[in-house]
Parts: C-alpha cells; structure tokens; sequence
C-alpha cells in the first residue's frame, strides 16, 4: 500500500465517521423528536441521509483515488 492509499484510506474512515454524526445532527434538527414515533420517524430519517451522504461520499472516494 502506498502513501497516497493509506492517505485516501484515512480520509474515508474520517468522512465516514464526520457523516454519521453529521446526518444525525441534520435528522435531529429537521424531525425534532419529542414522541415515541417521532424518534422512530428520526431514526428513519437519519439512516436515510446517512446512505445518501455514504453513497456520495464513496463515489468521491473512488473517483479521486482511483489509480487506473
């Protein structure tokens, strides 16, 4: 492994751990729990933007660090 996969490695790893958080931070927000089911709907919504932002997230990960 060469330094520029190890560096791309340790983006992602950090991009992935940023992007939990800060899907939960946006879900929180923008649902507002104060319920039962408002926590299921934050739940819901959180794992929602959370595969979106891994799928762009991921998607850039190949893009940039694609060696061919």
């Amino acid at each position: 492994m060469n330094k520029l996969s190890a560096f791309g490695a340790l983006i992602v790893v950090i991009a992935h751990i940023a992007l939990i958080i800060l899907c939960g931070v946006w879900a929180w927000s923008w649902v507002g729990p104060e319920s039962f089911w408002g926590g299921v709907k934050f739940i819901f919504i959180w794992g929602i933007f959370d595969y979106i932002a891994h799928l762009v997230i991921m998607t850039l990960a190949v893009v940039l660090f694609n060696n061919e």
